[in-house]
């Protein structure tokens, strides 16, 4: 028997469809196993299947009657990702069983919203094994920042919404929670245009989403691509990094959101700061950050830029919270000789308790630290920071070895991905959006080497055309004159400004869907000359 590593690996190779270039990260589209899927699926090439599974492991129709084993659907064919729809504990063990056995890693587990515990189960047997909440069952008026946490605890990484329940504010709100929505659509368009990560289409109307993607123009964008600022937003390094000046400066802008660094004085205080010793951060005698009381650190002037200190993160929270959910990338920083993420994780917990700020932060920390980050913060969305200083993978099927890297490396604390930029492209960020999985990319990758991304011209643009979730940055200003949506007012297109303003989007063009409606693309020119298109929802 080979390795499990070797095995299990094995499972992500496959000749997974492709659309080609013209949409950025397009939705993946997925249908359900029905009868005579066996037949159809060659011809219709869906890239995900979703197979309504009983402890038999029988594929079941819409109706719950049996038509065929799951074994036979999955050997017709090695060009979809299957998605397993379980109900109950037994169906849950069976299906692990089948996984292990047949040495199956690329896969998911989804379940209804009700039955969300099922999924703990199937991590604790199959932790490789990725995790979605089917929400169709809910109220089109859900507390869906509620719901958001409740689907973080039991550690999914997507959700499933009904037509009625995706809105573009629906959608951008799981995004900025961090998770993938995957929605059900009669001919999958309405759901593409409302920035989704997989539309579930009715079969017979496959073939013609497929051609409704291959007829946008070339490199159209339909999620909301978001800058986060790293360290806080520090303007051309006019502010200092990892303040609260710099964080608030961000979120008057309206940026996406910030990132930023944490450590704890030897009191258990967190303060916000990046560096292990106060060296070129603070005056003083160059001490290790961990070995200073919280005194020590609000008393000492920053060396390098005089008269601020270093910021506690309370202060910094309680600030933002009239900002409402602007999401803070809070990266668990503890040196590797006073590692200590679990005190740092209750002290992280006690504050967002005391502020009420659960839904403005993020975790953001190394795999190892995260099995802590999901036990004491459960709702948290959390990222996972995976370090790849390797070449970029120039197929997919490289890309698709890295990924699977990255992913049996957090098997046991599923997030998402914050990545090197100097080992990730196009190709990366397309073999993880088809799997629903959300990555955020790393600008300022090395401490003693500047990263590629922002020093190399147009690779500083490359993240809104690899489909990544988002770009953290040093230079978040050089995207301020991007609008971020485009919206149709009474048959006219308007351009949405970052600031909420809106004017009339001179040339835009018109857009003839395959449905009988209507939408409109608008070209812009990125910061170092990449060119990339928006689109409006139909009408």
């Amino acid at each position: 028997m080979k390795p499990i590593y070797e095995s299990f690996r094995q499972s992500f190779n496959r000749d997974i469809y492709r659309l080609g270039s013209n949409v950025i990260a397009a939705p993946t589209a997925t249908v359900y196993a029905e009868k005579g899927f066996t037949s159809t699926v060659k011809l219709t090439t869906p890239q995900t299947v979703f197979f309504r599974i009983n402890k038999h492991l029988d594929v079941l129709d819409a109706d719950g009657k049996s038509f065929a084993a799951l074994y036979d659907c999955l050997a017709c064919d090695k060009s979809f990702i299957p998605v397993f729809c379980v109900e109950d504990e037994q169906t849950v063990k069976a299906l692990s069983d089948f996984v292990y056995f047949n040495a199956l890693a690329d896969a998911a587990v989804c379940v209804k919203y009700q039955n969300r515990r099922l999924l703990q189960l199937s991590q604790l047997i199959s932790p490789w094994l990725r995790g979605m909440v089917d929400l169709r069952d809910l109220s089109v008026d859900e507390d869906w920042l509620r719901i958001a946490g409740d689907v973080w605890t039991v550690r999914a990484l997507s959700v499933v919404l009904s037509e009625a329940q995706t809105t573009r504010r629906t959608v951008d709100l799981f995004h900025e929670r961090l998770l993938s929505v995957w929605s059900e659509s009669c001919d999958g368009i309405s759901a593409a245009l409302k920035g989704v990560d997989g539309a579930i289409v009715d079969t017979p109307k496959l073939l013609d989403f497929y051609a409704f993607l291959s007829a946008l123009p070339e490199n159209t964008l339909l999620d909301n691509y978001r800058v986060i600022a790293h360290k806080g937003f520090q303007d051309g390094y006019t502010e200092p990094e990892n303040s609260i000046t710099s964080i608030k400066k961000g979120a008057d802008y309206r940026l996406d959101g910030a990132e930023i660094d944490i450590k704890l004085s030897t009191d258990g205080i967190p303060f916000i700061i990046h560096n292990p010793t106060t060296r070129g951060i603070l005056k003083g005698e160059e001490m290790p950050v961990e070995e200073l009381s919280s005194d020590e650190l609000d008393s000492r002037e920053r060396s390098d830029f005089p008269g601020e200190h270093t910021d506690r993160l309370e202060k910094m929270l309680e600030i933002l919270k009239p900002y409402g959910n602007y999401p803070i990338f809070l990266e668990f920083k503890p040196s590797a000789k006073l590692h200590h993420i679990e005190k740092m994780t209750h002290a992280i917990k006690g504050i967002i308790d005391r502020t009420g700020t659960e839904y403005n932060s993020i975790a953001l920390c190394a795999p190892m630290g995260m099995q802590y980050v999901q036990r004491i913060l459960p709702r948290l969305p959390k990222c996972s920071g995976v370090s790849e200083a390797g070449d970029v993978p120039t197929s997919y099927a490289k890309a698709s070895e890295l990924l699977y890297k990255h992913l049996f490396k957090t098997m046991y604390s599923p997030a998402a991905f914050c990545i090197e930029d100097v080992a990730v492209n196009r190709f990366f960020g397309e073999v993880a959006a088809v799997r629903g999985l959300f990555t955020v990319v790393w600008t300022r990758s090395h401490y003693f080497k500047h990263s590629l991304w922002e020093n190399d011209g147009k690779r500083s643009d490359e993240g809104f055309v690899s489909g990544f979730y988002a770009t953290i940055s040093d230079h978040a200003e050089r995207y301020f004159y991007l609008p971020t949506a485009l919206k149709v007012i009474d048959g006219t297109p308007y351009a949405v400004m970052r600031d909420g303003t809106q004017g009339v989007a001179d040339g835009a063009q018109l857009l003839e869907l395959p449905n009988g409606k209507k939408a409109y693309t608008l070209e812009l020119t990125l910061p170092y000359g990449i060119r990339i298109n928006i689109v409006s929802e139909e009408f």
